[in-house]
């Protein structure tokens, strides 16, 4: 198993007037975060796609276990 982690600084567009990070924006950040593991891994999306490669996200299911929130939504 790959272990990568991610960071992404919550910006105040993704969020609702309730200060969490609305629900549908974790789909972003999972995509983002594949895209910056396998770069790290040596190899840019772009090249596995030029060489044939691609991966379609073709199901997707995801648990809430709490709400993301952040001070980063107002400030």
């Amino acid at each position: 198993m790959i272990r990568h982690v991610y960071q992404h600084r919550v910006r105040y567009r993704e969020c609702d007037p309730m200060g969490m990070v609305y629900h549908a924006h974790y789909v972003d950040y999972l995509e983002a975060a594949r895209t910056e593991a396998l770069r790290d891994l040596g190899l840019p999306y772009r090249e596995l796609e030029a060489s044939g490669i691609i991966m379609p996200v073709v199901d997707l299911s995801l648990r809430f276990h709490r709400p993301a929130t952040t001070t980063s939504c107002w400030t």
